[in-house]
């Protein structure tokens, strides 16, 4: 069995990033709030697939406008695949191998929320209409710097539409029509402040309409359409994005590219064998993440009340095993080992490799 197996002592939260080596770069300038004693750093490639990210004197630098919405009904779902799927936008125009990734830092927290209000009621930059439902739910900004010039030379912007608007009584929906006006007239309105900022006149900007699933909807939103603006405030032609995420497992019949590539087939085996071994699992989960209708990412949980320590450890093995023999198709598998207090194990197989790494945290 051509496998890694490690135990690692580690923080799941920080786990990226604190088991990541760090190149030294040298000073640069790359964003307007840095200056020239800033020494930037960094973070070791976690994989060929992946940017590196920017240490700015040994600290990641977030963003001041993570996290904010303009309601808070929003789903962790959605979170992760709009940040997600910008990056995945964002390896079109700026290569993995020449750019490092650093969170946005145009927006200030300030800015954020009067772009949420409605306009012309609570802001004068508001963009969500005076009146109806709140369609324009969240904004995420993501910088990419030059690895030789070591210069801010990319700029990813997300917008999150809202299906439902569950601020309203009662909830509103929203028509697909609705979502596709809205995110194309608020994104020449954001690429339009970005060039009001000094020096921005002439970066490359990418923009990604995002659509939010239902709250309970654990496949989570996806991005719809994409424009991009080499310079200047007018954006190119909106390309349509092919990008979303299937739930496996529901016994649905519908005809999905997880139910035509045998990938739902696949889990089913494997939630099978995983039960047989260790039937006291709470629960398996899975999503998939297709672009283009191929298999981007296939998402694995596994739940459990308790696992001893010996136990943690021949169970990650046996999973593991189940990983290289079952999914053999092209595509990251991940899987997610947890108990109701904390994450245990990782178990994860990247696309092109017959290596199966895996990971427990103590």
């Amino acid at each position: 069995m051509n496998k890694k197996f490690k135990i690692a002592l580690l923080v799941s939260g920080a786990f990226l990033l604190a088991s990541c080596g760090k190149l030294e770069k040298g000073t640069s300038s790359i964003s307007p709030n840095s200056n020239a004693k800033d020494k930037a750093v960094a973070t070791a490639q976690v994989d060929s697939g992946s940017y590196q990210a920017l240490l700015i004197d040994g600290k990641y630098r977030t963003s001041q406008a993570r996290g904010l919405t303009a309601n808070r009904l929003n789903s962790n779902y959605n979170s992760i695949n709009f940040e997600r799927g910008l990056l995945e936008l964002s390896k079109e125009h700026f290569a993995v191998n020449d750019f490092y990734f650093q969170e946005g830092q145009l927006f200030s927290r300030e800015e954020v929320i009067q772009l949420f209000s409605r306009n012309p009621k609570e802001s004068k930059k508001g963009l969500n209409p005076e009146s109806g439902p709140i369609v324009f739910q969240q904004i995420v900004e993501q910088n990419y710097i030059n690895k030789k010039s070591e210069k801010l030379e990319g700029i990813s912007i997300g917008i999150a539409l809202n299906q439902v608007d569950y601020s309203s009584d009662p909830v509103e929906s929203i028509d697909d029509a609705t979502i596709l006006a809205e995110g194309q007239r608020i994104a020449p309105l954001i690429l339009k402040e970005i060039r009001s900022k000094d020096g921005m006149d002439k970066i490359p900007v990418t923009i990604g309409l995002f659509k939010q699933a239902p709250k309970d909807n654990i496949a989570g939103g996806s991005y719809f359409s994409t424009a991009y603006s080499s310079s200047g405030d007018k954006l190119d032609k909106w390309q349509d994005v092919n990008e979303d995420y299937f739930v496996l497992g529901t016994g649905s019949n519908d005809k999905t590219p997880p139910a035509d590539d045998g990938l739902e087939n696949k889990f089913t085996d494997f939630k099978n064998n995983i039960q047989r071994f260790f039937p006291n699992t709470s629960g398996i989960s899975g999503v998939a993440s297709y672009r283009n209708n191929e298999l981007v990412k296939f998402t694995i949980v596994i739940e459990s009340k308790y696992f001893g320590e010996t136990e943690m450890i021949n169970f990650t093995q046996f999973v593991s095993g189940s990983v290289e023999t079952i999914f053999t198709m092209n595509g990251n598998i991940e899987v997610q080992i947890n108990t109701l207090n904390a994450p245990k194990g990782l178990v994860k197989k990247e696309v092109g490799s017959d290596q199966v790494q895996t990971t427990i945290f103590n």
